[in-house]
């Protein structure tokens, strides 16, 4: 099923704010200390951007499964030095993440790579025209890190 062609343009910046006044985190509203995934999905959902509902992924298996027959997702995850960085555009979980924080897209799987393909909001200059690969092995440790992962489903 195709995605439906949106109308109207979003504002990330307005988007991003309203999901730290409605996150978890007190004290972070108009800082740039950022939000969490789940606020960022509440945010949506409030401005009508998802109209059905959205789901978690609890792994790196139910994820992989969940990009191949659903889509795209949305990751939360600890954020290693050496992802700042992709060498030959493959993250490295490399340095200590330390409370760093990240959130960033998985829109397909490479086989051949046995890795993720992701997307990063910091522009085209980031990895390989703003992608990356994320190797599956360490997908699996950011997600037992305490990592998450969430889409929008349709109905």
């Amino acid at each position: 099923m195709a995605a439906p062609i949106m109308s109207h343009t979003v504002d990330a910046i307005a988007l991003w704010r309203r999901a730290q006044e409605i996150d978890e985190f007190a004290g972070n509203e108009g800082t740039n200390s950022g939000t969490s995934v789940r606020a960022g999905f509440k945010a949506l959902r409030e401005r009508n951007l998802i109209t059905s509902d959205y789901r978690w992924a609890n792994d790196a298996d139910e994820t992989l499964r969940f990009i191949l027959t659903r889509g795209s997702v949305v990751v939360g995850s600890k954020w290693y030095p050496g992802m700042s960085e992709p060498l030959n555009g493959v993250m490295r979980l490399t340095g200590n993440p330390g409370s760093t924080g990240h959130a960033y897209l998985l829109f397909g799987f490479s086989p051949d790579q046995d890795a993720f393909l992701m997307a990063n909001s910091w522009g085209p200059s980031w990895g390989i025209n703003g992608c990356a690969f994320l190797p599956y092995d360490a997908f699996d440790q950011l997600m037992q890190q305490d990592g998450v992962v969430c889409s929008a489903i349709e109905d």
